[in-house]
């Protein structure tokens, strides 16, 4: 169960969202509980970036209704691998600075999650990391970064206090 918090922000973020259908090209889907997982990791590694792998969940398509509700003129299909099904569970694949988290040559990984994900275990359709006290615009290095991702790359600004040696950052082009 996801925090009556947390329900009450993804309430507002998807109306916003809903406003501005528009402008969007596509839709993802990504339960409370994981987006709930995702804020608890950011807050335990701050200061730190992490960076987070997913697959798509191939036993949960979208849900219908909500794909209809956002549909807009400006849908495009197979625009990702992965389109049409809900985020599966995430994965930490690395933290630090924003320096140092990135994404990482597969082979240091592959051993790492084989058990789970079998011999090629570090490769990942979907990617998340995280901007700490920092919006979430791509840098140079985030915009090349996801050009070698076969799925969507995503980030999550959190803004925290008190802010420590990092202070609130929205200077940004992206």
């Amino acid at each position: 169960m996801v925090s009556e918090w947390l329900q009450n922000l993804m309430v507002e973020y998807n109306s916003i969202s809903l406003e501005k259908k528009d402008s969007y090209s596509s839709v993802i889907q990504m339960p409370g509980i994981i987006f709930e997982k995702l804020i608890k990791w950011a807050l335990e590694n701050l200061p730190d970036e992490i960076l987070v792998g997913f697959d798509p969940n191939w036993d949960r398509p979208h849900l219908g209704e909500v794909d209809e509700l956002f549909l807009s003129q400006k849908n495009k299909k197979q625009l990702f691998a992965g389109e049409g099904y809900i985020l599966g569970e995430p994965n930490i694949v690395n933290r630090g600075d924003s320096f140092s988290v990135h994404h990482i040559p597969e082979e240091w990984t592959d051993d790492f999650f084989a058990v789970d994900r079998g011999p090629r275990g570090g490769r990942f359709t979907h990617w998340l990391h995280t901007h700490p006290n920092a919006v979430a615009i791509p840098s140079g290095a985030d915009a090349d970064a996801a050009q070698y991702t076969e799925g969507i790359d995503m980030i999550l600004g959190i803004q925290f206090s008190p802010e420590g040696i990092y202070p609130w950052f929205d200077d940004v082009e992206g």
